[in-house]
Formats: structure tokens, sequence, C-alpha cells
């Protein structure tokens, strides 16, 4: 006895099975366009500012001197933070000066409280880490509230002389150190390189002082 449709099944199997191939072929090129989009924006972003990574130098240099003072990770996340706003402007191609209201004391100060209420939450699961690294510190509120601070308003005080468009005092209009690309009488990009290398014999000295005790 024939049953009547069942001839039909093959094709139907066959062809649902190469719709959902054709429906995977396309997830998986979108998946890999947007991939590419936002990996080209990054690279587009971070290309674009060279500057983010020489914050480093003083920062650590400042953040291994001052170690029981201030808190370190958050001494180096708040010297690069702000940078964040430039990254967005050049990345997304914005309407909106590459150095804005972050890159002036009032946002700075702004984003120095978010900084601090966030890592008050967070750093202590990065004290493993720290102690690994021979950087042990005391966790307090008020370390983490001094770095937060102080690590942007290092940022603003080294990239004002650099940029136009940086109103370090804003509501007010100026910029003193605009053009004067000097910092206790050094170039700033040197200086920073500088500062790098002394953070690391500072570093050195002291991971060869736990050694010895």
């Amino acid at each position: 006895m024939e049953l009547k449709g069942l001839g039909s099944v093959p094709y139907v199997l066959n062809s649902s099975l190469r719709q959902s191939r054709c429906i995977r072929r396309k997830c998986y090129s979108y998946h890999n366009t947007v991939l590419s989009s936002v990996v080209f924006l990054i690279v587009q972003g971070v290309a674009s500012m060279p500057f983010t990574l020489y914050h480093w130098g003083p920062g650590l240099l400042f953040g291994l001197l001052f170690l029981t003072y201030i808190d370190l990770p958050t001494f180096l996340l708040a010297s690069v933070i702000i940078d964040v706003e430039p990254f967005l402007v050049l990345a997304l191609n914005l309407r909106y000066p590459v150095h804005g209201y972050l890159h002036t004391f009032l946002g700075g100060t702004v984003v120095a409280f978010l900084l601090w209420l966030v890592m008050r939450r967070v750093r202590e699961a990065l004290s493993p880490f720290i102690s690994s690294l021979r950087l042990e510190q005391e966790v307090s509120s008020s370390r983490i509230g001094l770095a937060s601070l102080f690590g942007i308003y290092l940022h603003i005080l080294l990239d004002s002389p650099l940029y136009s468009e940086i109103r370090p005092f804003y509501p007010f209009e100026t910029n003193p150190v605009l053009g004067h690309s000097v910092f206790f009488g050094f170039d700033i990009y040197p200086l920073c390189a500088a500062l790098f290398i002394g953070a690391a014999f500072v570093y050195a000295a002291r991971v060869a002082f736990h050694r010895k005790m």
C-alpha cells in the first residue's frame, strides 16, 4: 500500500536544509561584518590618539613613588580614562571637540567621582594580581579618591599645552598654557617617555628590595 504525499518529503527536507544553511551563512557574514567594523573603529581611534599611552609614563612613576598615599591601579586608570572622549569622537566621526568637556577640571572631577564609586567596589578583586607584582597596598576609599582625582588632573595638565580645543578651566574659555609645550622646562612627549623609563627603574629597585627581605 503506497502512502500518498510521502514522495514530497525528501524535497521538503532538502529545501529546509538549504534554507537553514543559507540563514547560517548570512548570520555568519553579518557577524563578521559587525566584528570587522568594531575592530576598524577601535584601530582607527587608537591610531588617532598616540599620546594616550604616554600618560602611563608619569602615571607609573608617580604611582610608584606615592604608593603609600594613592591607589596605583586607580591612578593608572585615571591617567588615561578621559581619553575615551577623543576615542569616541575620532572613531565615530562625531561633531564634537576631540578634547571636550571631559578634558576640563570640572568635567574631570565628575569622571573622578564616578571612577571612585566604581573602584571602591572592584578594587579588592585586583589585590591578588597587584600583590603578585610586589606592589602590595592597603585598599582604602581615601587612596582611591586621591588617585582618581589627581590621575585625571595630571592628564588634563599634560594635554592642555598641546591641543587648541581644550578649555581646562571651563566654563571660562581660556587656556593659559596653550602653546607652552614644556612641563617644568621639558618637552612633554620626551618627558613622559623619560618618566616611563624612570618608573621601570623604581619598580626594579622595589622588586630587588623585596627579594632581599
